[in-house]
């Protein structure tokens, strides 16, 4: 081999290098976008169940008589919250590693208030493996205290 043909050799096999590299660091940045979006969007819907819930609590509230209009009202508030919180479990389940407490206390809390009980409990005991896994806030004291009155 010539030195001209080392020197094309050498300078392809960088270029080979410089190309996987970069695949390699475009395609960690996309998985973190992704992610990223995938947060982004539990924590809309999050607060869209938290809304939903605010709604349904102020409705109880203002109408506690049980004419046609409320319950109907009620139901679609339940239907909603339902829809949430399975478009939130499903997104929880997409980057678990993401997922806080407070994400497990309010699911944990929305399929309380539709009945769903194994799902409650499966999200109560998320909710509290994630509070002794993290570490320790000056809220972890408040956050168990309610989480024991609302298993109850």
């Amino acid at each position: 081999m010539e030195t001209k043909d080392i020197i094309v050799v050498g300078i392809s096999s960088l270029a080979l290098v410089t190309a996987v590299l970069s695949f390699v660091f475009t395609f960690r940045q996309r998985a973190r976008e992704i992610k990223r979006g995938i947060r982004i969007s539990l924590t809309d819907t999050l607060g869209q169940l938290v809304e939903v819930g605010l709604a349904r609590a102020k409705l109880d509230v203002e109408h506690p008589e049980a004419s046609d209009q409320i319950t109907s009202l009620r139901r679609m508030y339940n239907a909603q919250r339902r829809h949430l919180a399975n478009h939130a479990e499903y997104l929880v389940c997409q980057v678990p590693e993401l997922a806080t407490d407070i994400d497990y206390n309010l699911l944990a809390g929305a399929f309380s208030a539709i009945g769903d009980s194994n799902k409650t409990q499966q999200y109560w005991e998320l909710c509290v493996a994630a509070i002794t896994n993290q570490y320790h806030s000056s809220h972890e004291p408040s956050r168990l205290r309610s989480l024991s009155i609302l298993s109850r």
